[in-house]
C-alpha cells in the first residue's frame, strides 16, 4: 500500500528532544480523547465528514492526504503532491499501522496516529519499514480522507487521473534532484580526486583525467577505432579497491565468468566514471582506471570490498569497438534438424 513511505533519512536527536517525547507520550496516554486499537496503536479521529455517509468498509479504497513525522521532524507529506491510496482491511486486522482504523472513518474525516518504534522493533518490522528510526522514537501520522471508492476500478481511474495531474511536478522534482546529485557528485569527486592524485604520486604513476574526473593510466596503446558515444564496446576487466582487494573480474576463472563484457558507450551500461573514460579510449587500449567513489557506486555499498563512496581501480583491456552490435550467436541445429547423410539426393 503506497500510504507507507520508505526513505532512509538520518536525523540528529538530543536528550532534550527525548525528554519532550517522553512527556508527549505521557500526555497522549492520559488524554481520554486518544484511544488504542487492539494492537496498541494510539489514535484520535476527528469526525468532520457527513454523519449520513457510511463508514468505510472492508475492500473499499481510501484516497487521502497524509503527513509522516519522526518525533517532530517531517519525513514526507502528500500535500501539494500525489495523494495516497490505501485499501480498507478487515476489522479484525491488527497491523499496528494506520490502516487499522480505516474502517472507523468516512469521507472528510481526519486522524492522528502514533506508533512506538519500540513496538515496531518487537514486531521485527521497524528496520524494514522505517530504517531511519531508533529505539525510543515515535512515528506520527496525520491524514485526511478525501474520497472513498467502492471498487478497485474506480480507485484505479482516480489514481491514473491524479498521476497524470502530478506528472509535471514529479518531472520537475526529478530534474532538480538530478542536478543536485550531479553537483554533489562533482564536489565529492573533486575531494576524492585529491586522494587519488596523492596515491598516484606516491606510486609514481602517470595518468590523464577524463572530463568527469576518472584518472586513466595508459599501459599500452591500441590502434583501432575510437570508443565514442553510441559505439559498441567489449572489454575484459579486473576491479579492485585501493586496499588491493579484488571484487570482480572476467580475466580470472575464480569469478566464474570469463566472457568479455559488452556495453554501448554513453548509455549508462557501466558506472559513470568508466563510461566517461571509455570516450577517451580506442580498440586495443590497455589502461588502468582510478575512479572516484562518487563516479562509481556513490553512497550505495555493494560488497565487503566496495563501501560507501569507495574509490575503485579497474584494469581494462578494450577488445573491440564497433558501430553496430555483433550478430547473435548462430543457433546449433538439433538432431531432428540435421540432414540425414544417407538421404538420397533428389
Amino acid at each position: 500500500m503506497n500510504l507507507y513511505y520508505n526513505k532512509k533519512t538520518q536525523m540528529k536527536r538530543s536528550i532534550y528532544s527525548l525528554a519532550l517525547f517522553a512527556v508527549g507520550m505521557t500526555i497522549i496516554s492520559c488524554n481520554m480523547d486518544f484511544k488504542k486499537t487492539p494492537s496498541g496503536l494510539v489514535y484520535k479521529i476527528f469526525h468532520k465528514g457527513k454523519s449520513s455517509d457510511p463508514l468505510a468498509k472492508e475492500r473499499e479504497w481510501l484516497k487521502l492526504n497524509y503527513t509522516l513525522k519522526l518525533n517532530d521532524s517531517l519525513i514526507y507529506s502528500t500535500y501539494g503532491k500525489m495523494p495516497g491510496y490505501g485499501p480498507v482491511p478487515a476489522p479484525s486486522n491488527r497491523s499496528y499501522f494506520p490502516d487499522e482504523i480505516f474502517s472507523l472513518m468516512r469521507k472528510g474525516d481526519s486522524a492522528v496516529v502514533v506508533q512506538s518504534v519500540d513496538t515496531l522493533l518487537k514486531m521485527n518490522i521497524a528496520q524494514r519499514t522505517f530504517p531511519f528510526a531508533k529505539k525510543g522514537d515515535r512515528i506520527k501520522w496525520t491524514f485526511k480522507i478525501l474520497e472513498v471508492f467502492h471498487s478497485d476500478s474506480l480507485k484505479e481511474m482516480d489514481y491514473q487521473k491524479e498521476f497524470v495531474k502530478d506528472q509535471p511536478r514529479q518531472q520537475k522534482e526529478m530534474e532538480e534532484n538530478r542536478i543536485k546529485m550531479e553537483k554533489e557528485a562533482k564536489i565529492k569527486a573533486a575531494e576524492e580526486g585529491t586522494v587519488i592524485e596523492s596515491y598516484l604520486k606516491s606510486k609514481n604513476i602517470k595518468a590523464f583525467k577524463s572530463p568527469k574526473g576518472t584518472y586513466i593510466q595508459m599501459v599500452s596503446e591500441g590502434t583501432g577505432p575510437k570508443a565514442d558515444s553510441g559505439k559498441y564496446l567489449s572489454f575484459k576487466y579486473t576491479g579492485k579497491n585501493f586496499k588491493d582487494q579484488v571484487f570482480d573480474s572476467n580475466m580470472d576463472s575464480n569469478f566464474h565468468h570469463t566472457e568479455p563484457y559488452s556495453v554501448v558507450v554513453g548509455q549508462g551500461g557501466v558506472i559513470p566514471g568508466m563510461d566517461d573514460a571509455f570516450k577517451m579510449l580506442k580498440q586495443g587500449d590497455h589502461v588502468v582506471m582510478y575512479i572516484p567513489g562518487a563516479l562509481a557506486y556513490g553512497p550505495n555499498p555493494q560488497s565487503p570490498e566496495i563501501g560507501t563512496y569507495e574509490n575503485l581501480i579497474f584494469d581494462i583491456h578494450i577488445l573491440e569497438v564497433k558501430d553496430s552490435p555483433p550478430p547473435p550467436p548462430a543457433q546449433t541445429q538439433t538432431g531432428t534438424q540435421k540432414i540425414d547423410k544417407n538421404q538420397k539426393k533428389k
